[in-house]
């Protein structure tokens, strides 16, 4: 199941409003983070998106852990 680019946006601005906007959001090649919402959520809010090299997911353990599980729970 794929975790939908919007609504990881939806996420994000949540926690901007308490955490502030990141400087950089580092990604896997998911589909969720390839897409355009993320995309433009990062640019219009001068965020980057940094993405880990190919096949190496221990790049980014915590990222890949946070995203597994949130896909594993399914739809809103």
């Amino acid at each position: 199941m794929s975790l939908p680019g919007e609504r990881m946006v939806r996420g994000l601005k949540y926690l901007a409003t308490t955490h502030g906007v990141p400087r950089a959001i580092v990604c896997d090649h998911g589909p969720e983070c390839r897409g355009e919402a993320l995309d433009h959520w990062a640019d219009r809010r001068g965020g980057a998106l940094e993405f880990i090299h190919p096949g190496k997911p221990v790049q980014n353990a915590f990222a890949e852990s946070v995203t597994g599980r949130v896909r594993d729970e399914g739809p809103d």
